[in-house]
């Protein structure tokens, strides 16, 4: 069963909580008789943080975009000549396949390859009467004591650490597969135009590489060709001789065994030669073929809703906040200034 206080305990209890009432009333009567003063004191601040928020703290706009896996359209046409090639005992380590994991995309969309043309396009804006690239619109001022050239070079690095630090924000969800893109910019057609210039400058550069690769595999395939046909020339030519040389073999099996041999090695050239050719006019068409890699969920459209600042919650924090320390100014106002009397006395 639970004890019950006894008789002192709960005299001890009451004297306490008298103690501290007795103790705590003069500090609850200076901050009732300064309430006024508080009030006055929020508001006063209240109209201040009103007039920062609406006059000199810039709305800023978001949109987003989702970018999805693209498909791994190349892998099927490299299946073949990368077993043809190990047959041949030639290895095709150098040579990618179109798939591109999400993790390059993230490192891509902050590279300077990708971000430098979105930062150096001309944009039309409320912000400028004529159109700006992002390094003006972002006023990085130029260092006078530099190089025209290195100048120039100091702004693009200021403004491509200020866009990946603080105007885009890249979130991969490793369960869906899905990167996540959302870019921040002070006006709101900005921000749409921005984010679409960054998926193309991405797709774009993809597509460059993949046209690299495709011309590296057309010419390592065209060599191969090359290569193969002097050894089917070769092949057949010893073949066409041993026939020549011997034209009873079924009574022999040696041969008959050598024979087989060389007509394996006819077979086998053949079978190369002509995959080779097949996959010469895939890495053809795909180093003129011009199709899009990076998928996105849409294309990123003018947001009508600022994404902030949250006005109303900073001004209801900062209430709270001014009331506090104005309370706690006023109610040990006076022991303060008591023991600063004292202090200066000494």
């Amino acid at each position: 069963m639970p004890e019950h206080p006894t008789t002192e305990e709960s005299v001890s209890l009451d004297k306490r909580v008298e103690e501290w009432t007795t103790n705590a009333r003069p500090y609850v009567d200076r901050v009732w008789r300064a309430k006024w003063k508080i009030a006055l004191t929020t508001f006063a601040a209240a109209l201040v943080a009103a007039a920062l928020l609406l006059f000199v703290v810039e709305p800023y706009y978001e949109t987003s975009v989702a970018v999805f896996p693209n498909a791994p359209a190349a892998a099927g046409a490299l299946g073949g000549l990368s077993s043809l090639a190990s047959m041949a005992g030639v290895a095709m380590g150098g040579f990618a396949a179109d798939a591109v994991s999400l993790d390059v995309y993230m490192t891509l969309l902050q590279s300077e390859p990708v971000v430098e043309p979105v930062l150096t396009s001309k944009y039309q804006t409320a912000k400028f009467k004529d159109s700006v690239d992002l390094i003006d619109y972002f006023e990085i001022e130029p260092d006078e004591d530099l190089s025209p050239e290195r100048r120039e070079r100091k702004r693009l690095v200021l403004a491509l650490k200020e866009f990946n630090e603080e105007k885009v924000s890249l979130e991969l969800d490793r369960q869906s597969n899905i990167l996540f893109m959302t870019v921040e910019m002070p006006e709101s057609a900005l921000a749409a135009e921005v984010t679409n210039r960054l998926i193309d400058n991405l797709d774009y550069y993809l597509r460059h590489k993949r046209k690299s690769q495709a011309k590296e595999r057309r010419e390592y395939i065209a060599e191969r060709i090359s290569q193969v046909k002097d050894s089917l020339a070769e092949a057949e030519e010893a073949l066409k001789i041993f026939r020549d040389q011997n034209r009873i073999v079924l009574t022999s099996p040696t041969l008959q065994t050598r024979q087989a041999r060389l007509m394996r090695q006819v077979e086998v050239q053949q079978t190369i030669y002509v995959e080779l050719v097949k996959q010469y006019e895939l890495a053809k068409i795909d180093e003129i073929k011009d199709t899009p890699i990076v998928q996105v969920n849409q294309e990123a459209r003018e947001p009508i809703k600022k994404a902030g600042p949250p006005r109303i919650k900073i001004m209801l924090v900062l209430i709270a906040f001014v009331s506090l320390l104005g309370t706690a100014y006023f109610a040990v106002r006076e022991d303060a200034r008591r023991y600063w009397r004292i202090v200066k006395g000494k």
